[in-house]
């Protein structure tokens, strides 16, 4: 368990160093820009999300998981992983160029996604999934701190409106660029030079492998973007901007959440393989602790929603409060349902996960196709989270049938605790923001320890985990 405390704590270091820098440019350009300006780069962003999903049809996942359970098949998996990436790279760059001369929007537009395609290449050579697998995740949080420590000062220096919008996404290509060359400078200096070979044995059997998390991966971008797409062309740039802005502050959120299931599913593998009771264990400590942070984000998250992206993004993204105050349940619902997508995964349960993913995602597809053109961004929150719904329902019933983690016995009293702690907010609603939420984060543990939401016993085992 140091080691995963470790992972932990690496992970707690660089991910949320890396979120809080890119929150930073994120708020700086939502800023310096206009909202129409903003909304262009939360486009460009959305087409490039749909071409590194080609790069990585569930191999990314494969891998870690195969690296996870045989560590001396390192030498056959990382370099076939890598070669068949840049194939993909290759393909998917192409085909965002065909589709660039079709696309109906500004030559602005089509020129950020340009830029943002050729990170398409570095993102290749970004082997995160390999120290993930070999947990030693130390040099996975230095490498996300790596690529704002050159996107962020180059941004800040150079872009200082709209007309230099056209240089966002070659710094973040400087950033991914600077962030690869670290990860392998850290592999040949452990393991020796990476000789990139194409292995045809090798090849099909992990394309195999990899179909069914292939096929969810497609399907999350499409989850998590397509709305943003549809309402760049339904609506225009400015309702993408609004849209955007809360979209990117509410999934901040989801960070502790990711540190979590990246930590853990090395475990999860492993535990699946050698103890279903120590599984049902760490599942059932790990669904206790996520409930418990997650409910007092939604309903503070609620309450506090205007004032936070007054403060955050200023008066301009005023249309976009109710929005945030309808995506912070799909990010307190979203990270419930992490614990049974990640432990599908590792138990090998790839067609269940990827059908609850599938049939979630088809339902925003067409939901969207009639929603987004009669009631806009806030129609698409409403469908992200019964999207969100149906995954959680799917993945549950599934998962359930392997381990029961029976979350639902976790939300009494933290529901309890959150909603005390919501009263208090509301009553001192006049106060700053940035106080409320300190009372907030004061208030909720104090409440949760005094009706015994978590007991001493509980608390200890967890610091020493």
């Amino acid at each position: 368990m140091i080691r995963s405390a470790k992972n932990f704590t690496s992970l707690l270091i660089g991910s949320v160093g890396s979120r809080l820098l890119g929150f930073m440019v994120t708020v700086y350009l939502a800023r310096i820009l206009d909202v129409s300006g903003f909304g262009k780069i939360s486009f460009a962003l959305a087409v490039f999300s749909f071409g590194l999903i080609l790069t990585n049809p569930g191999l990314l996942l494969l891998g870690t998981r195969e690296v996870a359970k045989k560590k001396e098949k390192i030498g056959e998996y990382l370099p076939t992983i890598v070669v068949l990436r840049l194939l993909l790279a290759l393909f998917a760059f192409l085909l965002i160029l065909s589709l660039l001369i079709f696309l109906p929007k500004s030559q602005d537009t089509k020129v950020l996604i340009f830029f943002y395609s050729l990170s398409l290449f570095a993102q290749v050579f970004l082997l995160e999934w390999f120290y993930q697998g070999i947990e030693e995740m130390e040099y996975i949080g230095i490498s996300r701190l790596s690529v704002f420590f050159f996107y962020l000062p180059l941004v800040f220096l150079f872009v200082k409106g709209s007309q230099k919008i056209l240089w966002v996404p070659l710094f973040w290509l400087i950033g991914n660029i600077a962030a690869s060359l670290f990860l392998i400078f850290i592999f040949r200096k452990r393991f020796g030079t990476i000789r990139l070979r194409f292995n045809p044995s090798l090849l099909l059997p992990l394309l195999k492998k990899s179909l069914p998390l292939g096929l969810a991966a497609i399907m999350i971008q499409i989850y998590l973007y397509f709305d943003t797409l549809l309402l760049g062309f339904f609506k225009g740039d400015e309702s993408v901007g609004w849209y955007s802005a809360a979209y990117k502050l509410v999934f901040f959120v989801l960070l502790l959440d990711r540190i979590f299931t990246e930590t853990l599913f090395p475990l999860i593998v492993r535990y699946y393989q050698e103890s279903q009771e120590k599984l049902k264990i760490l599942l059932k400590r790990y669904a206790k602790i996520i409930v418990s942070l997650v409910l007092p984000i939604g309903v503070g998250g609620t309450l506090l929603a205007s004032p936070i992206m007054n403060l955050v993004y200023g008066s301009q993204y005023e249309k976009g409060v109710f929005v945030f105050q309808i995506l912070i349940w799909v990010v307190t619902l979203s990270s419930i349902t992490s614990v049974y997508g990640f432990g599908l995964i590792g138990c090998g349960r790839e067609k269940k996960y990827t059908f609850a993913i599938t049939i979630g995602t088809i339902a925003n597809i067409l939901l969207n196709l009639v929603i987004i053109p009669l009631y806009g961004l806030v129609g698409a929150a409403w469908v992200k989270l019964f999207s969100e719904g149906i995954m959680f329902a799917l993945m549950v019933i599934q998962f359930e049938k392997i381990v029961q983690i029976q979350f639902w016995k976790y939300i009494p009293k933290p529901f309890l605790a959150a909603i005390s702690m919501g009263l208090l907010i509301h009553f001192l609603r006049d106060l700053h923001p940035l106080f409320l939420i300190f009372v907030g984060c004061i208030t909720y543990p104090i409440l949760l320890f005094l009706i015994r939401g978590f007991a001493i016993e509980e608390i200890s085992i967890l610091r020493r985990r």
